[in-house]
C-alpha cells in the first residue's frame, strides 16, 4: 500500500490546534482555556472525551516534550500527540469535532469514535482516505493533522485540490463501525511493525480476515477474532473450509473464546 503520509512530517508547532486526551492529562494546567469536545447530552461522561486547545494557550512543557520528540531525545513518547491546521471557525470546529466523536449504526447502537487517538486515526487514515477523513470530521481543503505514533511524527497532509469524494462515500454507516470495532485487534496484531508502509499494508490484510471472521462467521471476541486473522493471514486463506474448522466454527456461535481455544489446540496437536 501506498505511503498516504507526508514525506517530511510538518513540526508541531506549525498547527493552530491541539487535541488533548483527558486521560492521559486530567490535569491540564487550570489557566489554560480548554474547549470541551462533549455534547451536552454526555456531560456526565465529560473525563472520558477530550478537550481542543489552541497551540498559543499550550504550556511550555508541552512545546518542550513535542521538541524531545522529534530529536529523538525523548525517552517517553509526548503526551500531546494530535495537532491540526483548519480555517474554520472555532465554534463551526467545536460542533464538527463533537460530533464526529458518536456514531450509531444501522440498529441504533451509538459507539465513540476516538479520531483523536494517534494509533486509531493512523488506522482511519488508509481506511478512508484523505477525503473521506475530512468528511468524518467535516472539515475544509486546509485540514491537515500532524500526530505522534510509533515512535515519529506523521502528517496527513491539506490537498487542496482533493474534495469530499470516493473515498468515505463507499464506506457505508455498517462497515464503518465494524472497522472501528477491529482497530484494537488490527493494532494489536501489526504491533511489532514500526515500518509506516508495512504497516499499512499488514493493517488492511488484518482487516480483511477480521471482516471476513466477523461478517461470515459471526465472531466478536477479541481471542477469537486474532486467531481467526492469524490462521488466514500466516497458515492458508481457505484454512476454514477445512471440516476440522468448519465444526469449530459452527460451535463458536453464541460461545465466546471457544473459537481461540479450539483452533489452538488443533494446531498444538497436529491437526492442521
Amino acid at each position: 500500500m501506498k505511503n498516504i503520509f507526508q514525506m517530511e512530517y510538518k513540526a508541531p508547532s506549525e498547527h493552530g490546534y491541539a487535541i488533548v486526551d483527558r486521560l492521559l492529562i486530567p490535569d491540564l494546567d487550570e489557566q489554560v482555556e480548554k474547549i470541551e469536545l462533549i455534547s451536552p447530552v454526555l456531560e456526565p461522561q465529560a473525563h472520558l472525551y477530550p478537550w481542543l486547545v489552541s497551540m498559543h494557550d499550550l504550556p511550555y512543557r508541552y512545546w518542550e516534550e513535542m521538541i524531545k520528540a522529534s530529536e529523538g531525545l525523548a525517552g517517553e513518547p509526548p503526551l500531546i500527540k494530535f495537532f491540526f491546521n483548519s480555517s474554520q471557525p472555532l465554534d463551526q470546529l467545536k460542533r464538527n469535532l463533537v460530533n464526529a466523536l458518536y456514531v450509531k449504526d444501522t440498529d441504533g447502537a451509538g459507539y465513540i469514535v476516538r479520531y483523536y487517538d494517534p494509533s486509531v486515526f493512523f488506522q482511519y487514515c488508509w481506511f478512508l482516505g484523505s477525503a473521506g477523513i475530512k468528511k468524518l470530521l467535516s472539515m475544509d481543503d486546509a485540514f491537515e493533522v500532524t500526530f505522534y505514533h510509533v515512535g515519529q511524527w506523521l502528517t496527513l497532509p491539506a490537498r487542496q485540490h482533493e474534495k469530499y469524494g470516493s473515498a468515505h462515500s463507499k464506506v457505508s454507516v455498517a462497515d464503518f463501525v465494524l472497522f472501528s470495532k477491529s482497530i484494537k485487534s488490527i493494532n494489536n496484531m501489526t504491533a511489532r511493525t514500526q515500518s509506516i508502509p508495512e504497516k499499512l499494508q499488514q493493517s488492511a490484510h488484518v482487516y480483511q480476515a477480521l471482516a471476513l471472521a466477523i461478517k461470515e462467521f459471526g465472531l466478536q471476541q477479541a481471542s477469537d477474532l486474532e486467531s481467526f486473522a492469524t490462521l488466514y493471514l500466516e497458515h492458508n486463506k481457505d484454512f476454514y473450509k477445512e471440516e476440522a474448522f468448519q465444526r469449530i466454527l459452527k460451535q463458536s456461535v453464541g460461545n465466546p473464546g471457544y473459537f481461540h481455544l479450539e483452533s489452538t489446540y488443533l494446531l498444538k496437536h497436529g491437526g492442521f
